[in-house]
């Protein structure tokens, strides 16, 4: 009986050195090359977003006055909503204090004398399934509490663009303007997740915000993997 248990063990020694050096013992894939596939990395460099004068105002004001202690960078301008006074939402570069950078969307409050500061922060989702529903059609399009009309950022560039714009005629119903690349994954080639302004081709423009998944093999073929709404 010692000896089966003994050999057992050693079996079972055996299937857990092989899983790990398969690098499937946390649930990921690893290639030869030691490259992890299926985790998102964030992107953290950006151009410069072209934010309307008074919407950098009132972001500017109100980190003045915020005593978090963290530098919020913004990247892109995502949306607006009429209260008493205005809210405004933002995309913003962030350091996380062990020193890595995070994606953030941050909403500024300015009310009609002038006043600024932050009344939300809340991380980016990157990875499609913690994003909202399909992005199908025009119906799809939200009609939440946020216009997305002035939605604007650096957009694209480099390899980041030319994939998009081999996918640019494939997506629907819907007219998809770049906003700011999220974050890149490693497959067999790349994929990218962009941020997009999503609107309608109708007489009455509706827009919503859009994460386009898209892959580029090691061929250079560029194909759409899906496409969620961006939930602010």
């Amino acid at each position: 009986m010692k000896k089966i248990i003994a050999a057992i063990l050693v079996l079972m020694t055996v299937i857990s050195a092989v899983s790990c050096k398969n690098g499937k013992d946390n649930g990921t894939d690893t290639t030869d090359s030691g490259v992890v596939v299926g985790e998102w990395t964030v992107n953290t460099e950006f151009g410069e977003a072209p934010i309307p004068e008074d919407v950098k105002s009132a972001f500017d004001n109100a980190l003045k006055a915020y005593e978090g202690g963290e530098e919020f960078v913004p990247v892109a301008y995502l949306g607006s909503q009429v209260v008493a006074g205005f809210n405004y939402v933002y995309l913003c570069t962030s350091s996380k204090d062990d020193g890595t950078s995070a994606l953030n969307i941050v909403t500024v409050y300015k009310g009609f004398s002038g006043e600024s500061f932050i009344t939300e922060i809340s991380e980016a989702n990157i990875e499609p399934e913690k994003n909202g529903k399909t992005v199908f059609g025009p119906g799809d399009l939200s009609t939440g509490k946020y216009n997305f009309a002035d939605t604007t950022g650096a957009g694209l560039s480099g390899d980041a663009a030319a994939a998009f714009s081999k996918v640019a005629d494939n997506l629907g119903g819907l007219i998809y303007t770049p906003v700011a690349l999220l974050g890149t994954q490693s497959a067999a080639g790349v994929n990218y997740a962009v941020l997009c302004k999503a609107e309608s081709v109708s007489a009455e423009s509706k827009f919503a915000l859009a994460v386009v998944y898209l892959g580029v093999d090691t061929a250079g073929n560029a194909s759409v993997i899906t496409v969620r709404e961006f939930v602010v």
